[in-house]
């Protein structure tokens, strides 16, 4: 084609493509095509059965000894005059009374990420990547009515009773508004024996604990995949939402963020992305190779189920189970969260001092020793990772699991600085001095003992209780401790360039 008559040709095409999208925008409200999209990927997943019984407190506490979710259309009693609420504006007249307003996030899309990546001077976010730009959230002062209608944008809140920025609520009203609770309360704290670890002087031991957090959103917020170390009995209050849930042995297919990032226990992976829209979805899910089937949309099947709560309904989520909710109305929850066994009996690592005094005389040092204490570590544990799918049968072998499926998608692109990791590398490389305390028999032998001991946590049996943690727990749990031991050698630039190179050079991993 004659190029001066191809011009005003891809011209009219363009102008034509414009008045066609601008015609669309006008007749769907902002978010509608990733709403729609965001729901069809939270229908991916087989149903999780429903339980017909009204929920009680013996069902509940059945279910969250099994650790397995559970879902009852009818758990809110009749008692409760908060039934007003389930429609969405009902809810808004009830809670304009109890909650003057709330600081609520607005989203630039209808996914959001519970928290932002503020920690340090060097957080572990590629902010300049456009599918991230959940993580950046405008706060705004609005009424519940305001949220519960918009339609211009997405709005969410969440806020926990009694707390200091939920001081202006009428929280006593809010609670008369939700009685009895009881059955939503879980005890599950084991008592602690004088033979185990004690907290440091002055420090409470964990106690059984219950709180009660409302969240309320406009229709089609999307929250992150995440998990909460705690119990979660969630309850539906208005509106409809829709709930993916993936048990602890899918952390490693979730790409979590690191445990030094602000954003811990989220999901690297956009749910705009997994759902085919946002910015570049493919080039964004490249990134993630391990995503779940669910959220990679393979036909493959794998262990996430789905939840549709309606008013009244609520979920039990099981502590590390991983979940991703979508609002398909405007919605108000409420989420009962109890401290888990979990929880409690992994407190107790942080109760004891490493050993690791004489290695803080420089930054090299401290590398090492860490790097010696997470070797150790991994050792004691290795006996009990060494099967499922993302199985360990070797030191190595485990930090490169933890680098795969934390590190690697956040530094794409933005690694350590090759001077930095030279500097590192060359630290670990360096044969001991006359006196360095890597060379005392007596203090490796303790750092071993200390290794065993925080290990045996994880995979002994708790002798009160008859309980275990569950494999894919241990995995999470035992990446996160790594992570915090070479965080130790001086920020997490470091815990990443040191993971960095004992996962990915032959010599860095058995060099100490």
């Amino acid at each position: 084609m004659n190029r001066s008559l191809a011009r005003p040709v891809i011209v009219a095409l363009l102008a034509a493509s414009l008045y066609a999208w601008r015609r669309h925008a006008a007749a769907a409200p902002p978010h509608a095509l990733e709403a729609e999209a965001l729901l069809h990927l939270f229908s991916r997943a087989p149903p999780l059965p429903r339980d017909a019984t009204r929920a009680t407190a013996a069902t509940i506490a059945a279910a969250a000894t099994s650790r397995r979710p559970a879902h009852w259309p009818h758990c809110v009693p009749p008692e409760w005059s908060a039934k007003a609420w389930e429609s969405p504006d009902g809810a808004a007249r009830a809670l304009a009374r109890l909650v003057p307003w709330v600081m609520a996030r607005a989203l630039g899309s209808a996914e959001f990420v519970l928290s932002e990546p503020t920690r340090g001077a060097r957080p572990l976010l590629r902010d300049a990547s456009p599918w991230e730009a959940p993580l950046q959230q405008e706060r705004r002062n609005v009424s519940i009515a305001q949220l519960l209608a918009s339609e211009s944008e997405s709005l969410y809140y969440s806020g926990t009773l009694g707390e200091p920025a939920t001081a202006h609520w009428r929280t006593e009203a809010i609670l008369a508004s939700l009685q009895p609770l009881d059955h939503l309360l879980l005890h599950d704290v084991p008592p602690l024996r004088k033979e185990e670890p004690q907290p440091p002087e002055g420090g409470p031991a964990p106690a059984n604990q219950t709180t009660l957090r409302l969240w309320i959103s406009s229709k089609g917020v999307a929250s992150r995949t995440h998990y909460d170390k705690s119990h979660n009995v969630f309850t539906q209050l208005s509106g409809r939402k829709r709930v993916l849930l993936w048990p602890p042995s899918s952390l490693p297919e979730l790409h979590l963020y690191p445990a030094i990032h602000a954003a811990y226990r989220q999901s690297q992976i956009p749910l705009r992305a997994a759902s085919g829209t946002g910015p570049l979805p493919e080039a964004a899910m490249a990134h993630y190779p391990r995503a779940s089937a669910t959220l990679a949309g393979r036909t493959a099947a794998d262990a996430a189920v789905a939840v549709e709560l309606v008013p009244g309904g609520c979920l039990y989520i099981p502590p590390y189970w991983a979940h991703a909710v979508l609002s398909v109305d405007a919605s108000v929850s409420l989420s009962s969260f109890s401290t888990s066994w979990e929880q409690a009996r992994w407190a107790r690592s942080g109760w004891r001092m490493a050993p690791l005094g004489r290695f803080a005389s420089s930054r090299c040092s401290r590398a090492r020793g860490s790097v010696i204490l997470a070797q150790a570590f991994v050792a004691a544990l290795l006996p009990h990772i060494s099967h499922g799918a993302y199985s360990s049968r070797t030191t190595r072998q485990f930090l490169m699991n933890l680098h795969t499926s934390r590190f690697a998608p956040l530094y794409d692109g933005k690694r350590e600085a090759a001077s930095e990791l030279e500097e590192l590398a060359a630290c670990l490389a360096a044969p001991p001095s006359q006196g360095d305390p890597e060379r005392d028999p007596a203090l490796r032998r303790r750092i071993d003992e200390f290794a065993q001991s925080v290990a045996a946590l994880l995979t002994d049996m708790d002798p009160e209780w008859g309980r275990s943690f569950d494999h894919g727990i241990v995995t999470e749990l035992a990446g996160d401790y790594v992570e915090e031991l070479l965080g130790w050698a001086g920020s997490a630039g470091d815990a990443q360039g040191l993971l960095q190179l004992l996962a990915t050079d032959d010599d860095a991993v058995s060099i100490l």
